[in-house]
């Protein structure tokens, strides 16, 4: 990975190439940060960065802040499309998360987009329409152990072999 900052008028304009993609305008000109307030100078308020992506690599993320929650959920959909017996997200703000590459999405619900690699056909992320707000899959960060689970969603579809009041339990969504 090569991070290259081209300085204007004290704003940073950072392209980012990861395995040879080149990244679109970031964000940190596009909130008008000066180069040394942006998530790699440690500016305002910002937590440590954090990378991940697909499998091959094709789509990869940066949150440069906490996970406003982290959730387990059974629902049968994030069953069916991690392969597992529930899926683990963190959440944040939509305007925390960086996405480099090219994903597509699918309609999972009414209110809700799936958003995967189009190469691989990784879980990229999920968002609500309605909120502000951006789901990363655990699985996809480069560092394992970041986050722990605070509750789950779906319960009444886990599979009866995990363990039960480990966190805090919801028979369906969050209220």
């Amino acid at each position: 990975m090569t991070w290259v900052y081209i300085v204007t008028n004290r704003q940073a304009d950072r392209r980012a190439t990861f395995s040879g993609i080149q990244a679109p305008r970031s964000r940190v000109a596009a909130r008008g940060l000066l180069a040394e307030q942006s998530i790699l100078h440690g500016g305002r308020g910002m937590a440590t960065v954090q990378e991940g992506g697909c499998a091959c690599g094709a789509v990869r993320f940066r949150v440069g802040a906490a996970p406003r929650r982290v959730g387990m959920c059974h629902c049968m959909t994030c069953r069916r499309i991690h392969g597992s017996a529930f899926g683990v997200y963190a959440v944040f703000a939509r305007g925390d998360v960086e996405f480099f590459g090219r994903t597509e999405a699918w309609r999972s619900s009414g209110e809700a987009r799936r958003h995967f690699c189009p190469v691989c056909g990784s879980v990229a992320y999920m968002e609500y329409l309605a909120t502000p707000e951006i789901d990363l899959p655990l699985g996809a960060f480069d560092e394992t152990g970041l986050y722990e689970p605070g509750y789950e969603l779906w319960c009444r579809r886990r599979e009866p072999w995990l363990p039960q009041g480990v966190r805090t339990e919801f028979e369906e969504d969050r209220p």
